[in-house]
């Protein structure tokens, strides 16, 4: 557990997958989507394994009121700016604690999210965060089924998040085109590797 500081902090589960040898190893941070199981211990195992035979620190933390760490999900009608930055709140701890490990190279992390983690990771690139290389966003942007305003709270969160944001996006995948021009737009053009959508 990593302690998240504050007035109401509460503990964040991370796991930590680490190479059995010594080095420095550069890090991933693979961020969870929303989901009602209060268990999602092996969520991100296969994907962490796969990772870690490719020598990486692989951490793997669990934001408020998902498996085991305290506090509530975080919740709202609309991912408007406000939302994704708490969403990235809870996973910076986790990253400083991975930068403390004696097994890292501190100055090579790349966030990786999907869904509710895209956006997750979107908030943590705009906070340029010392080391953060990179990141990828999986279907991060959908639209909240009780948010009345469409798709434009997404946007403009994107939009305010891009203004900030020096880490560059490897790669950006969206469900749809409409979600792609809006990554490409927002995230202030196309990545290095892709944006791509289906339909």
């Amino acid at each position: 557990m990593v302690k998240k500081p504050g007035l109401f902090g509460y503990n964040i589960e991370t796991q930590v997958y680490s190479p059995n040898a010594p080095g420095h190893y550069p890090i991933v941070v693979l961020n969870h989507g929303h989901t009602a199981s209060p268990d999602q211990t092996e969520s991100f195992r296969g994907q962490a394994i796969e990772f870690l035979k490719r020598g990486y620190v692989v951490v793997v933390p669990f934001r408020a009121g998902h498996s085991h760490s305290g506090g509530m999900p975080v919740k709202g009608a609309c991912y408007d700016v406000g939302m994704v930055r708490e969403l990235a709140g809870d996973v910076v701890p986790a990253i400083n604690y991975a930068k403390s490990l004696p097994n890292v190279d501190p100055t090579k992390i790349v966030l990786i999210g999907i869904s509710q983690g895209g956006m997750t990771v979107a908030g943590l690139g705009a906070m340029n965060i010392p080391g953060v290389i990179g990141i990828v966003n999986f279907v991060g942007g959908a639209k909240q089924p009780g948010c009345k305003s469409g798709y434009y709270p997404t946007v403009q969160a994107f939009s305010t998040l891009g203004k900030t944001r020096v880490v560059p996006p490897l790669l950006t995948e969206f469900r749809s085109r409409g979600h792609a021009a809006m990554g490409n737009f927002c995230l202030g053009g196309t990545p290095p590797m892709a944006v791509f959508g289906l339909s």
